[in-house]
């Protein structure tokens, strides 16, 4: 294949991030075996299982951010560049302390709280029953949860659309704008914008959300 050609007589360093599965870890290996002694392969995942079936050394398990930077950020993420209120900020710590110093929990959490900074909208946030789904360290699904439910719902209407691509499949902006357009999705209020216009809007506020990862290298959107 090209991938052993490429690799044959070579020395490599290869990354695969966020791993899910390895129930086809020896198939996905065997053109790695081209490479010269002293190649390696770094895996980061969420799961231990996974670590420990794949690993040859021990694993290196990262933390969340401490308390202070981790604060830093999450304040940065909720408030921007308005002025804090001092029940908001004390609602705000009490939420900052479930999310274990996961950055990507505080940006979602974050620009979900910004988007209304009233006592009743925090309140709502800190006392809502997703936080229960939380198993073990990882807070990332009661997060995305709380976030989804706070879209409306043609916007949510948007994003379980795509669920109908294959798992790890790029979007361009194009794409996702007219499929939309498409299967009667978007709806346009205002006369001084396009359904093109309102499409895009959505798209940004679902990337915004953390529901969608844009790639700074070709522009391209994955869930």
């Amino acid at each position: 294949t090209m991938l052993v050609k490429k690799l044959k007589k070579r020395k490599f360093l290869i990354v695969l991030d966020d791993v899910w599965s390895c129930s086809n870890w020896e198939l996905l290996c065997a053109p790695l075996s081209s490479g010269t002694p002293g190649s390696k392969i770094i895996i980061t995942t969420r799961h231990h299982n996974i670590a420990n079936t794949v690993g040859t050394i021990p694993s290196v398990i990262l933390g969340g951010l401490q308390d202070s930077p981790f604060w830093s950020f999450f304040k940065q993420n909720a408030f921007g560049d308005a002025n804090m209120v001092d029940n908001l900020n004390l609602i705000g710590r009490k939420i900052a302390s479930k999310l274990n110093g996961i950055p990507l929990a505080a940006k979602t959490i974050g620009k979900l709280l910004h988007k209304q900074l009233t006592t009743e909208h925090w309140m709502s946030i800190l006392d809502s029953n997703l936080w229960e789904l939380r198993q073990g360290p990882e807070v990332i699904m009661p997060v995305l949860f709380l976030s989804y439910q706070h879209l409306p719902a043609n916007i949510q209407r948007c994003f379980v659309f795509c669920s109908a691509f294959p798992k790890d499949y790029s979007f361009c902006e194009e794409e996702l704008i007219f499929s939309w357009m498409a299967h009667g999705f978007i709806q346009c209020m205002r006369r001084d914008k396009t359904l093109e216009d309102t499409a895009r809007e959505y798209l940004y506020e679902l990337a915004s959300a953390s529901f969608f990862q844009v790639s700074s290298n070709d522009n391209l959107y994955r869930m």
